[in-house]
């Protein structure tokens, strides 16, 4: 069984080559010639023209799917017999312990060599994905060759792209790639329970995986391609082999190091900018430029690297994907690109003028930059990027709250004033807070009061309407609608952390 035939593939093997061909064989030649299956049109006799469409084909199997893909009873048959001698070698290898180590050479050897027979036929792994009938699919993958073959690191090639960047039932096939090898574990890859794993054992089914998520990782430009899924990329990102290679790519020393080196820039910028401030603010226009030079060089050195490094990074994605491009312009990105050009403006208005008096925006920038941090620091750990981008989150959530809570707040407050003032409590010399007060410190005494700010002295002399209109905002602030802001919060830090690791890809 072992030997190969005279096509070189082990018994039951041909009629499975056959059978892939058969589903993606886009030219087929006959005693008329050359025709396209999908056209049934004869094109030519020349033998120049016959290759040339012959290498077209091996490239248009790679972008064109085949529309229909059956599982005969032929294949069916092949697939189980191959599953049952695969299965025996491996069930003698571990039917005794005591002759394990003897017999592991040999039955490694004829499985590996079942194994790589099947695994090296093309698009073997993309056809079984491809198939019509999902009764059928299930039937395939309860078979020991094919969970093999799939996590197979030959069977792993630019089909798995043309997945991903293809249509619909293509990139359906994709995610139900990733959802079977990351659920794969050493038990279902055997298909036994009963069997008592030694630590060899898990660590060479370990090795395997890995060298399986390696080959996926090691096609160029994946990473990038992922995002055309769409929707499907919410579920994809957390398959352990997309995590497995999304931690590799980020986890190598070069981006570590950059990543390091950027912090620290941006750490020294916002120490400098603040030095600035001080200066200025502490010194006369005329002696402040005098002092301390080396601070303004290497703030506005630091701010001018950033902002190349942000238009560098922006031209590249720009060049490789559109969609990526629409990507890295999000809300989080932009906003520190425009941190680091006002820091730029206003380091250069501030050598210019010498004075921070009335410059307000000073604070602001001082602010983007800790947003800029954050931004730097959220790809060190899947936690932080999941806590930043709730917080994101969360604020696009509460945008009704708000809206809500702003309408209690004047609902009150202007109920409250007005019951005060037709009572007569705002005549007078001694009167409350609320009555000396202009409409907007009005607003912002009774938000104080709707987060629990009441003090009991200040309803002193007033009528029993005014206590009552008081005890309702408290109500309603305390405990409704902070109940309602926390339950927000929660649901969607919930919903954040399901997607945990496509926010640390991102």
């Amino acid at each position: 069984f072992l030997t190969a035939g005279f096509s070189g593939q082990v018994p039951f093997a041909d009629g499975i080559v056959d059978w892939v061909d058969n589903c993606h064989q886009l030219y087929r030649k006959s005693a008329k010639g050359v025709f396209r299956v999908s056209e049934l049109k004869t094109l030519t006799k020349s033998t120049r023209v016959i290759n040339t469409l012959c290498i077209r084909a091996e490239v248009q199997k790679y972008t064109s799917l085949p529309k229909e893909v059956i599982l005969t009873p032929k294949v069916l048959y092949s697939f189980k017999m191959l599953s049952f001698v695969l299965d025996h070698i491996i069930q003698n290898s571990y039917h005794s312990i005591s002759n394990r180590r003897e017999f592991f050479l040999a039955s490694s050897k004829r499985k590996e060599h079942i194994i790589n027979n099947i695994a090296t036929i093309p698009f073997i792994v993309r056809t079984i994905l491809l198939i019509d009938n999902r009764e059928d699919i299930y039937k395939l993958i309860k078979l020991s060759i094919v969970r093999h073959i799939v996590m197979n690191k030959n069977t792993v090639d630019l089909w798995l792209l043309a997945l991903i960047s293809g249509d619909e039932r293509a990139q359906n096939c994709a995610a139900h790639y990733f959802c079977f090898v990351s659920r794969m574990t050493l038990e279902t890859l055997y298909c036994s329970d009963a069997v008592q794993w030694s630590s060899s054992d898990i660590t060479r089914f370990e090795y395997t995986r890995s060298e399986l998520y390696d080959g996926i990782g090691r096609l160029d430009g994946f990473l990038p391609a992922m995002l055309d899924l769409g929707d499907k990329l919410y579920i994809v990102s957390t398959r352990r082999a997309v995590k497995h290679v999304v931690e590799e790519k980020i986890g190598r020393p070069y981006p570590v190091y950059l990543m390091f080196m950027d912090v620290s820039f941006l750490f020294t910028l916002m120490a400098t900018y603040r030095i600035i401030f001080d200066l200025i603010y502490d010194n006369p226009p005329d002696e402040y430029s005098s002092r301390y030079p080396e601070f303004w060089g290497l703030s506005i050195s630091i701010a001018v690297y950033f902002i190349f490094h942000d238009l560098a990074i922006m031209l590249s994605l720009a060049s490789t994907s559109n969609r990526l491009w629409t990507k890295y312009l999000g809300f989080g990105n932009t906003v520190g690109m425009v941190a680091m050009i006002s820091v730029l403006a206003m380091l250069c208005i501030l050598y210019t003028d010498g004075t921070v008096a009335n410059r307000t925006y000073i604070g602001i920038v001082a602010g983007l930059m800790w947003w800029k941090l954050l931004l730097q620091m959220k790809g060190m750990s899947e936690h932080l990027a999941t806590l930043i981008y709730t917080i994101l989150q969360v604020s696009r959530a509460l945008k009704y709250f708000i809206f809500v809570f702003l309408i209690v707040i004047c609902f009150f407050a202007d109920m409250i004033t007005i019951v005060k003032q037709t009572s007569g409590e705002c005549d007078g010399d001694d009167v409350s807070e609320i009555c000396s007060s202009t409409q907007m410190q009005t607003y912002l005494l009774m938000y104080g009061v709707m987060i629990g700010g009441l003090e009991f002295e200040s309803l002193s002399g007033s009528s029993v309407l005014v206590c009552i209109l008081f005890v309702a905002a408290t109500f309603c602030g305390l405990i409704v609608l902070v109940n309602i802001l926390i339950a927000i919060v929660t649901c969607e830090y919930d919903k954040a952390k399901e997607r945990s690791c496509m926010l640390f890809a991102r």
